[in-house]
């Protein structure tokens, strides 16, 4: 009889999280959330302009670093926190949660929070508003907001 011999493989979570943050730059797929409210067919995420938490909850999920997709920032922070993420200190790492300074928007009469991915080299990759895509900027301004947290997750420090 021959014994077969298993490789051992190990999943490298984050290579492979940062892979796919850099590969869906400039991606439509995170534009909609359909949803009936009221009785009414509605796009929550108005095809693309408030997809930040939407992106960023949706490449994590398939990570199994949260529990479920959100079309809200306050509501993925509450589930990154549940699911050991924490406040990190210093400079970002590729892979971390980043948080901007919320903003007033007149247009609509509301506040609204940001988040993105921070990817390497002083770059963080976000829902663009405009383009309705995540897009590559500098980590530390978006859109005139300073950073405002950085969140980091034990399966992504190695």
């Amino acid at each position: 009889m021959v014994a077969i011999i298993q490789p051992k493989i190990t999943f490298l979570t984050k290579q492979n999280l940062v892979a796919m943050v850099e590969a869906s730059i400039e991606s439509t797929m995170f534009r909609n959330i359909y949803t009936i409210v009221n009785g009414e067919k509605r796009d929550i995420l108005e095809d693309g302009n408030l997809s930040c938490a939407y992106y960023v909850s949706c490449i994590l999920l398939i990570f199994k670093l949260i529990n479920e997709p959100h079309a809200k920032v306050a509501g993925l922070l509450r589930d990154m926190l549940e699911n050991t993420w924490f406040k990190a200190n210093g400079d970002p790492l590729p892979g971390d949660v980043l948080t901007w300074e919320p903003k007033y928007f007149k247009n609509s009469g509301k506040i609204r929070d940001h988040v993105g991915f921070f990817l390497k080299d002083n770059i963080a990759v976000s829902n663009n508003p405009i383009l309705k895509t995540p897009t590559t900027h500098m980590y530390n301004l978006y859109d005139g907001r300073p950073l405002k947290a950085v969140y980091r997750h034990p399966l992504l420090v190695a």
